[in-house]
């Protein structure tokens, strides 16, 4: 199993999606007066942290549902390395649903900066960070491909040998 090369692709694969699930994809300061108040865009929400306690601003549970999706894909790809058909196709489904939670992520970035420029007017936005787990979903995109590429090359050489005998 982790002698194929194509299975440690898709390890990273899953390595990165549970990174997306845990970490934020951007983290917003506001300073109002003397309150000071964070917000942080994660899989499953925005929260806005306040002094000891935090509360969910707004809910991206379809985006939640769909990194959730694709690590249970991206772990079920890693484990059927006897079954090359399979992930042909399901390294395919996941690319697909790899470029969703990328246009996800520019989604909600977008509507993230649009929130700011309305706050701007009212209170001060002291700093606005993105993360590094934005491009997550490209990587992932991009190490499901080398997998694929693997796999295919795998079933080609598979099929050779039955031709000779």
């Amino acid at each position: 199993m982790i002698q194929r090369v194509q299975t440690l692709y898709f390890l990273a694969t899953v390595i990165l999606s549970v990174l997306m699930l845990c970490l934020p994809f951007a983290t917003l300061q506001i300073v109002s007066g003397n309150d000071t108040e964070t917000m942080k865009l994660t899989a499953f929400g925005v929260k806005q942290y306040m002094e000891s306690n935090s509360t969910m601003v707004a809910r991206t549970t379809y985006f939640g549902i769909l990194l959730t999706l694709i690590l249970a894909v991206a772990v079920l790809i890693t484990f059927s390395y006897k079954k090359r058909w399979f992930q042909i196709r399901m390294s395919l489904a996941l690319m697909i649903m790899e470029v969703g939670a990328q246009i996800f992520v520019i989604y909600y970035l977008v509507k993230l900066n649009q929130s700011v420029n309305m706050l701007s007017s009212d209170m001060s936005v002291q700093f606005q960070s993105y993360a590094v787990t934005d491009i997550f979903p490209l990587i992932c995109i991009i190490l499901t491909w080398l997998g694929y590429r693997g796999v295919v090359k795998d079933e080609a050489l598979i099929q050779s040998l039955n031709r000779i005998r």
